[in-house]
């Protein structure tokens, strides 16, 4: 039962964090999402709609497995760089997806790789001020 009562309250302590940055941070990530040409808002999934442009985070994704506030912005950041990417190149996206599909499993584990640094180095573009986030964080792509 002392376990049970534990677990929930450092998850109302997490849940709690999370709002609370996100909440004082909402503005400078609707800001860099409207850079990419993207509406980002905070829900309780991850989504995206390259059609319209609309995106959502989960906020408690990353305060829930440990990360820092200055990771979990950078994460978020990271993130709007693939859709940004992404809205800006959909055919290519599209047709590479579907030609390694999931029977390709490294392929696509290799490709991931690959879109992860072509993301970061945009991130450190625009967002220089995470840059040195981004070298401590072992938990990020």
């Amino acid at each position: 039962m002392k376990d049970r009562d534990e677990k929930a309250t450092i998850h109302a302590r997490v849940l709690q964090e999370a709002e609370q940055f996100f909440s004082e941070n909402r503005q400078a990530i609707a800001d860099y999402a409207q850079r990419a040409g993207l509406s980002f808002e905070p829900a309780d999934r991850w989504s995206i709609d390259i059609s319209t442009g609309r995106g959502t985070f989960d906020p408690r994704f990353f305060f829930s497995r440990g990360f820092t506030a200055a990771e979990s912005m950078w994460a978020v950041c990271h993130e709007i760089e693939h859709f940004r990417d992404w809205r800006k190149h959909p055919e290519p996206y599209a047709g590479l997806y579907h030609r390694i599909g999931k029977g390709r499993k490294r392929l696509r584990l290799l490709y991931e790789h690959f879109n992860d640094i072509a993301a970061n180095r945009e991130e450190d573009k625009r967002f220089p001020a995470h840059w040195e986030t981004r070298l401590t964080s072992t938990r990020t792509g």
